[in-house]
């Protein structure tokens, strides 16, 4: 019985040290080259939704609607309520490091009008130069901004579709010096803004080489 015991013991002071070690090294298994392409192929997937629905982004055509590039040109219009003040809208264009203007809404969400940066900036001159300079008046000027609705200050807004021709939106950027566009639903709701800059975006094949 002893001797059994003593070889037992013996065989297991011979078994191999790496078999007992236990961490990163022993565990550490490759993938199958065929799961790594599926991975490969479900990053590419997902990387796709945030190009948008172009069948060749790299080619600007003609017949291009926003709805071609609705993911890759329109954004998140910031919007203030009928009821807002003007310091609302202040704080709605603020709010985004692109858009140029704050669109009123109703309580269904649909266009009503829109508050641009330049009539802010009116407001902001005219105001700055009527009252005394000085730290009083600053705080006089804020507070009226608190206090003054949006429906007396907003213009009429010219919304787009997404059956809107990218062409269309260049021809009213030039001949009728707008910058931005809402977009909306077949109902007026507003869905989005679609910016000069990002216009430019889908259009900068136009500037390529010609071979």
């Amino acid at each position: 019985c002893m001797s059994t015991w003593k070889r037992a013991e013996r065989r297991a002071r011979r078994r191999p040290r790496s078999i007992l070690r236990i961490g990163p090294r022993t565990h550490r298994r490759r993938a199958p080259i065929g799961s790594e392409i599926g991975e490969a192929r479900r990053v590419a997937g997902e990387a796709s939704m945030y190009e948008g629905d172009v069948k060749d982004p790299d080619r600007f055509e003609t017949a291009t609607t926003i709805g071609d590039v609705f993911d890759v040109i329109v954004t998140k219009a910031e919007t203030v309520p009928e009821e807002g003040t003007l310091r609302d809208a202040v704080d709605a264009v603020l709010r985004s490091s692109t858009t140029r203007k704050a669109y009123v809404v109703d309580g269904d969400g649909k266009l009503k009008g829109v508050i641009g940066i330049e009539t802010l900036m009116r407001l902001v001159a005219y105001r700055a130069g009527e009252r005394p300079a000085g730290v009083i008046s600053f705080f006089r000027f804020v507070r009226d901004m608190q206090s003054e609705g949006v429906r007396g200050f907003m213009d009429r807004s010219k919304p787009v579709t997404r059956e809107t021709k990218i062409v269309d939106l260049v021809r009213m950027v030039v001949d009728e010096h707008l910058n931005d566009f809402p977009v909306v639903d077949p109902d007026g709701r507003l869905t989005g803004e679609v910016n000069t800059q990002h216009l430019l975006q889908v259009t900068r094949s136009l500037f390529d080489p010609r071979t």
